[in-house]
């Protein structure tokens, strides 16, 4: 299962795009399940794993309520893990 994270960073004063529903980019790699987008974008350095959509939830809620029945769920939740473990 994934780990609960820290909140973003306070240095951190970059502001995420977003689109027009509310959702930034890692938001609608999360939601379509795109592996190689959310490792993609999350490699920036300023990502938007702490920023909430429109409906008050982060890319990192939606990925708390994965399945571990889904291969591109478990693919993005250990590359999440990854990417917590280091921040």
């Amino acid at each position: 299962r994934l780990k609960q994270s820290p909140k973003r960073h306070s240095h951190d004063t970059s502001a995420p795009v977003m689109t027009d529903i509310g959702l930034t980019e890692l938001h609608r790699a999360v939601l379509t399940r795109n592996v190689a987008k959310v490792s993609e974008l999350l490699m920036r350095e300023n990502n938007d794993l702490f920023t909430k959509d429109s409906s008050n939830r982060t890319p990192l809620d939606l990925i708390l309520s994965f399945s571990d029945d889904n291969e591109d769920e478990k693919c993005i939740q250990e590359i999440v893990n990854n990417y917590l473990s280091k921040i």
